[in-house]
């Protein structure tokens, strides 16, 4: 019982350590938004010789559940490419570090993971917007280049933790056990809505489901998905043209993929703030989160300082933690029910 408990401490302590790393990448500067390095990837390339290949799947798995917890994706399809994407690269990794062990270095399982991660990604993405992006490829291939060997570089000169800080209490505040059932059924009838009228209305409602539970909405965020998603639909050969490749049934599909990724975010983003937790390996893990990134908020000093600085902590104090929003059943389940609402008429419409 003992042993099994100091594994999952340490997995747990592992799968947080993604956490971390994601929020010191955002204190680096950003030449581009949304670019990412992926640091995240860095406690991965650690484990690669500390854990079990049972082990090793396992805390690849948490890595993607507490980041798309964290982030609100969990729900939607980012969360699931992100799911595929993250098994294909943790699978690449562990079957080339089993077979060649030190024979390639941390540089090649880190472009291994990260050509795979991207590639399944950039077919998912394909798959879901029905066009074909294999254009794309050799752009996807060098930024994954690029991407590893930072991410590697990173990795040799951060010191690889040897101590598994311990933390008492890794209690997590219960939410009411239901309440997430309600949008999460909303949820389920948004890819089934055709109609752009009534999706633009249920995205509407899904952020005023954000607002009521005083998650924060970043509008940004948003029109760069519509953006880009409504762009990458419109090229196909179907239909009247208005200009260049884009026709007006394109364009209109289009907007529906669009819209039918924003509203799926959106309610997803409020599902996983409502999502009960039980303690346990994931509920370990949020904690070792949380304190890890107060800690390293609170800290001065270089990266690699302020970073060390953590590997070396023997034990952490768990933080005091602000007592969780209280809400009413009521204006989720309307909310809810008006984007089932909004599905129908999106029948009666189509």
């Amino acid at each position: 019982m003992t042993l099994q408990f100091q594994n999952n401490q340490k997995i747990a302590y592992l799968a947080s350590l993604c956490t971390l790393f994601s929020l010191a990448e955002n204190a680096l500067p950003h030449f581009l938004p949304f670019f990412k390095l992926g640091l995240s990837n860095i406690p991965l390339l650690f484990a690669l010789s500390l854990l079990s290949a049972k082990e090793y799947l396992l805390l690849g798995l948490l890595k993607w559940f507490i980041s798309n917890l964290f982030s609100g994706l969990l729900f939607s399809y980012f969360g699931l490419f992100s799911l595929l994407s993250t098994l294909s690269s943790v699978l690449v990794m562990l079957i080339s570090y089993t077979a060649l062990k030190t024979k390639l270095s941390c540089f090649g399982y880190s472009l291994l993971g990260a050509c795979t991660s991207n590639v399944v990604q950039l077919s998912l993405a394909s798959l879901y917007l029905k066009v074909s992006l294999i254009n794309l490829l050799p752009y996807f291939l060098l930024f994954s280049i690029i991407t590893s060997i930072i991410t590697a570089y990173f990795s040799y000169k951060i010191q690889c933790p040897t101590v598994f800080p311990k933390i008492e209490n890794t209690s997590i505040q219960q939410r009411e056990k239901y309440l997430f059932l309600f949008p999460l059924i909303a949820l389920l009838t948004v890819p089934f809505n055709h109609s752009i009228i009534t999706l633009s209305v249920s995205f509407l409602l899904a952020l005023s489901l954000q607002l009521y539970i005083k998650r924060k909405i970043k509008l940004s965020y948003y029109f760069v998905i519509f953006i880009i998603t409504l762009l990458l639909s419109s090229f196909n050969g179907e239909g009247k043209v208005l200009f260049l490749s884009f026709t007006l049934q394109s364009l209109e599909r289009g907007a529906i993929k669009a819209l039918t990724l924003l509203t799926l975010v959106a309610i997803s983003q409020s599902i996983s703030y409502l999502i009960p937790i039980k303690e346990g390996l994931i509920g370990t893990t949020i904690a070792y989160s949380g304190i890890l990134m107060a800690t390293f908020e609170a800290q001065t000093g270089s990266l690699k300082q302020r970073l060390n600085s953590i590997f070396s902590t023997k034990e952490f104090q768990e933080r005091p933690r602000r007592p969780l929003l209280k809400l009413n059943f009521v204006p989720i389940l309307i909310l809810s029910l008006s984007i089932i609402l909004c599905f129908c008429l999106s029948i009666v419409i189509n």
